[in-house]
Parts: structure tokens; sequence; C-alpha cells
């Protein structure tokens, strides 16, 4: 049986610098972002492929966890947490923008980080009973390996002219099973900073130093209603009670509008169309969107 699957990339919210990247500090720290979810559903897990899949630069980033609860139950509060990054503040992406804040205490290590998380998570009122999915580097799950340098000659074209560094891995995403109702909260949380202690930088990095970083967690989803859910991308807040920027293609139309969808996808409908979703949105959810609607390909 062939069953139809939506997809939701759930990113750290970001809107000043180019793809919707963030600064983070050089020392380990904490960032996370929080939604909810736009259907009732069940995520697949699939570790031959990779489903679900963590995107982060690797060469300042640690480990990542995902919860079914927002922030405040998990004790993460941005007003009594998050700081201004303080040791990374110009970077070739202009000054330090909206969103560029993290968790984080002078002379962090990576261990002080995670026993900062455990102990605040630990002691809220969902814990870690509400882990739902995790990354963790480790010497067999890595997220960053180093790669001899090679000749241009004589080898075959593919092993030729490698430059001697830690080169990005994948690593693994483990999964408890998952399942939702639309407007259900979650959070993911990412640990990110040089592990200088581990890596031991051998050319320039200069690339590398801007320190300009991502994190989506992407997520394939199974529909338990009774309608399709759609396929997103969600731009989530610090705090549960902000709204998420959430991007649609344009070619989405809920039930409740489908009697009218041709006079939606009318240019000048556009912003009807556009305001319609929202309020479709919010009623399946429970809480405020903006909805962004993406052209389809």
């Amino acid at each position: 049986e062939v069953s139809p699957i939506s997809a939701a990339a759930l990113h750290m919210q970001g809107n000043e610098h180019s793809y919707a990247a963030n600064v983070v500090t050089r020392r380990p720290s904490l960032r996370w972002n929080t939604g909810k979810w736009p259907a009732d559903g069940r995520m697949i897990i699939s570790p031959e492929d990779q489903l679900p899949w963590f995107h982060a630069h690797r060469s300042y980033f640690d480990s990542m966890w995902a919860f079914a609860a927002s922030p405040e139950e998990l004790g993460l509060r941005p007003e009594e947490l998050l700081t201004r990054v303080d040791d990374n503040n110009q970077t070739k992406n202009g000054p330090l923008g909206e969103f560029d804040y993290v968790w984080s205490q002078k002379n962090w290590t990576k261990g002080d980080a995670i026993r900062a998380l455990e102990d605040k998570v630990g002691g809220s009122d969902k814990g870690f009973q509400s882990l739902r999915c995790w990354l963790r580097t480790s010497d067999e799950e890595r997220v960053l390996e180093f790669v001899d340098g090679t000749a241009k000659e004589p080898r075959e074209a593919k092993d030729q002219d490698w430059k001697a560094s830690w080169y990005d891995r994948s690593g693994e995403v483990h999964c408890d099973p998952w399942s939702f109702k639309a407007g259900d909260n979650y959070t993911v949380v990412a640990l990110n900073g040089i592990d200088q202690e581990k890596y031991n930088w051998t050319h320039d990095q200069s690339d590398f130093f801007t320190m300009m970083q991502h994190g989506i967690f992407f997520t394939a989803y199974e529909t338990t209603g009774p309608e399709l859910g759609p396929t997103v991308e969600m731009f989530g807040d610090f705090d549960s009670s902000l709204a998420s920027d959430v991007k649609v293609k344009m070619s989405y139309v809920p039930d409740s509008l489908k009697g009218d969808a041709e006079r939606y996808f009318r240019e000048e409908n556009a912003e009807e169309f556009r305001r319609a979703i929202n309020e479709d949105f919010d009623g399946k959810i429970g809480g405020h969107v903006n909805i962004i609607r993406q052209a389809t390909p």
C-alpha cells in the first residue's frame, strides 16, 4: 500500500543573514527553536533513508535534541537564559542580527553546556520523558572527520587535491516513536561551538570562523487526521507565545478553501488567499502564524 506523506523542515529562526542563518559563539553554547505541528501525524523514522535529518554546519556543531514540548515546559525561558553573542561580534555577514542570541556562560566547555541542559530539562514539567529525537557526536557516529591531504597527481580524479582538514559527516539522528496532534508543541535544541580540545585546525579556516550556523530538523510525516498535512518550512522563535513564519507551496490548498481554489490562484487574489490560509492554520494549531507562500518549482 502506498500512502502520501508530507514534510516539515523545522528551522531555527533568522531573518537578517543570508539563508536565515545565525551567528553563534566560538565557545560551546545552546540555542533552540519552537513551533506547533500543522496537522495530526506520525513522524517517519527510517535510518536507511536518514530520516529524520538534522542540518547544521558541522565544524561548529556537536549535538541536537528534539522534544515533544514547548520551551517553557522544558524550563527554557529566553528572558532568563539567552544572552547576546559576545565572542564573535564581527563576521563576514555583517553585524549581529535580531536572533543572534545563545545560552552560554564564560569559559563554558561542552560538558558544562550539556550538564546545564540536563539540569534545566530534568527539573522541568515535561522533563526528558518528552525527548523524541537526538544526535550526539561520538567516535562511532562522527559529525567531523579528518581527511589527509592528497596531491594532484598521479591519483585518480576522485582522490586528487584534497586539502588536509576536518570534513562534515552526517552523524546519526536517533528517534523514539513520535505521534502528534495539530497544535502540539515541539522544541529543537542544538549545541554549537568549536571544540578546540578535539580539533586541531590545520589551515586557514576563515570561512568556518564567520560562525554562521543553521539548525534545521528535516522530518517526514504521515498524516493521521482526516486532511493531508501540508509540506512546510517552519521558522520558530525562542518563545512558544510568538508567531512562527510558515512557508507553504503556492499549490497548497487546505480542504476548507478548495471550493474556491480557482479564484484564489489568480494573481489579484494572492494576498486574500494568504490571509485565508493564515486563518485556516490558526484554527488548526491554536496559535498565530505568518504564512509565506512559495512559488511551485
